[in-house]
């Protein structure tokens, strides 16, 4: 079977293209990306005179992925916990938002900016039961869930893309063979 390279040029255009474009926009856009993950949740038994108290604590990471200064970083909450800590220090304040409950309100995260937020709380109160929503004037910050993996060296990652491009050329040549 002789190929046709001129079949193959025209069905491997434009997905490389859209990858250079891809690429390009993630690397020169500028925009804000807020990503969020919570960093650990614990739960402790305080011994006292009177017995054990049960105290628990999480926190939420807040990271600016993006090229862009996040702006009006709001985080809401079903209920406040009066014990928190902000880290690294930065400049916030507590809104109380009508009908929602209060929020943290940052004004500005630069470029890669990461702050923790943790928090210390009592029964009833559960973690799930604390935010209730992280948004910026650029949008709705995207929560991950993080688990721990190990981690490959880049080349490894850029050359499953690479195999994986190579692959759906090769699958769209073998339909247009087929079927034309």
């Amino acid at each position: 079977m002789e190929i046709d390279w001129g079949v193959v040029a025209t069905i491997a255009a434009p997905i490389i293209a859209l990858i250079v474009g891809a690429t390009l926009d993630h690397y020169f856009g500028k925009k804000s990306k807020l990503i969020a993950y919570v960093g650990h949740l614990a739960d402790f038994r305080v011994r006292g005179d009177k017995g054990t108290t049960p105290v628990y604590t999480h926190s939420l990471v807040i990271r600016n992925a993006g090229r862009k200064t996040a702006t009006n970083v709001r985080l809401g909450h079903y209920a406040m916990p009066p014990n928190y800590h902000i880290s690294p220090a930065i400049d916030y304040e507590i809104r109380d938002v009508p009908e929602t409950g209060p929020e943290i309100f940052i004004p500005k995260l630069v470029p890669n900016e990461q702050i923790s937020i943790s928090y210390l709380y009592f029964e009833p109160v559960t973690a799930d039961r604390i935010h209730s929503y992280l948004k910026s004037d650029d949008g709705f910050a995207k929560v991950i869930p993080v688990i721990t993996q190990q981690q490959f060296p880049k080349w490894v990652g850029n050359s499953i893309l690479i195999l994986a491009v190579i692959g759906v050329i090769a699958l769209l040549y073998s339909a247009y063979t087929l079927f034309w």
